[in-house]
């Protein structure tokens, strides 16, 4: 029905309708002022996985500077449990103000909400990207005691020894574990996953031969590798890796779909407001350009992850489309 602006209803529906216009310039007055004056309190970043591990390291190497840029106090806490599903939810949960952000790899929140039913959440719809800060090149190693020097020979173990090589996992759905998977598939052999809580104690077993081989993030293996204790096979990068120049790539030796990395990245909860966001944004890429941070990347085989928000979005449905599928069809499910 149709109202005359000079009628009552049409002058009460005018009223309402120029109301709720005046209501929203007010929102968006009242979110660009939080964001001019962003941040005014502490920040509180959380880790959903121990301390002393990548995304602690990514954390800390970009909010312990950023701190002293914005005047405010910056505390990080290891909230773990669940594959990060604790310290994620925790996010999630807090208000769209900017004051609680989760810094955890794009893979470990995919998936391992997906590894039961129905998920714990859904990572593109329940938190907000905001960027990356460092990838890190998955490796394939094993203990030296196998005697396996190459990954021709890796292979021909494992297909003349099918289901008797045991693979090291950070947990199951982490990344260690679902390269672990890909390989399998791609190269046609049968293996045996054992799934850790956590890469350190994973680590720690393939050092001790309790553990055959391994294809997680490259931080946790250089050390080994450098001692002997540890024997490189593959990087899961496209190149090479400049930490590990002697190293093949798998697309070089013949498996160009064995492609597999960590990006440890930034997000905060549903519905960020886009100004804090782009702010959030901003203040981290400015630290990802600066000489000694990039620096301190190489010593982790880690490449620097800036992104606009569109492009680092962009990325995390491209993983999705990669890695759910796995999940789906390997029928991965939690420990």
């Amino acid at each position: 029905m149709a109202y005359a602006i000079g009628s009552w209803a049409g002058r009460l529906t005018f009223a309402l309708v120029g109301a709720c216009f005046i209501w929203m310039g007010s929102c968006e007055t009242r979110a660009s002022a939080q964001a001019a004056d962003y941040p005014s309190q502490q920040i509180q970043v959380i880790v959903p996985f121990p301390a002393g591990g990548s995304a602690d390291y990514f954390a800390r190497s970009i909010f312990n500077r950023l701190s002293s840029v914005v005047g405010q106090p910056i505390v990080i806490e290891n909230k773990a449990g669940a594959g990060g599903i604790i310290g994620s939810k925790a996010v999630i949960a807090a208000p769209p103000d900017g004051y609680t952000l989760l810094v955890s790899a794009v893979a470990s929140v995919l998936v391992p909400p997906h590894l039961s039913a129905p998920p714990a959440f859904e990572a593109l719809n329940d938190l907000t990207p905001i960027t990356g800060i460092g990838t890190v090149p998955a490796v394939l190693v094993v203990r030296p005691s196998l005697g396996i020097k190459t990954f021709a020979e890796f292979l021909a173990y494992a297909r003349a020894n099918p289901g008797k090589l045991n693979l090291a996992t950070s947990g199951a759905g982490t990344i260690s574990h679902l390269t672990g998977v890909l390989l399998m598939r791609e190269v046609g052999i049968k293996i045996v996953a054992v799934h850790y809580r956590g890469a350190p104690p994973a680590v720690t077993d393939m050092l001790g031969d309790h553990a055959d081989f391994m294809f997680s993030d490259a931080p946790f293996f250089l050390e080994h590798i450098k001692a002997g204790k540890l024997v490189p096979l593959a990087v899961g990068t496209p190149e090479r890796s400049p930490s590990l120049p002697d190293v093949p790539t798998t697309a070089e030796l013949g498996y160009p779909t064995i492609v597999a990395s960590n990006t440890y990245s930034v997000f905060g909860p549903p519905k960020l407001p886009s100004n804090i966001v782009l702010k959030l944004n901003e203040l981290a890429l400015r630290e990802l350009r600066d000489p000694e941070v990039r620096a301190a990347f190489s010593t982790q085989a880690a490449t620097p992850a800036g992104a606009a928000p569109s492009a680092f979005a962009a990325q995390v449905q491209t993983e999705a489309k990669r890695w759910l599928p796995l999940v789906k069809a390997a029928d991965i499910k939690a420990n």
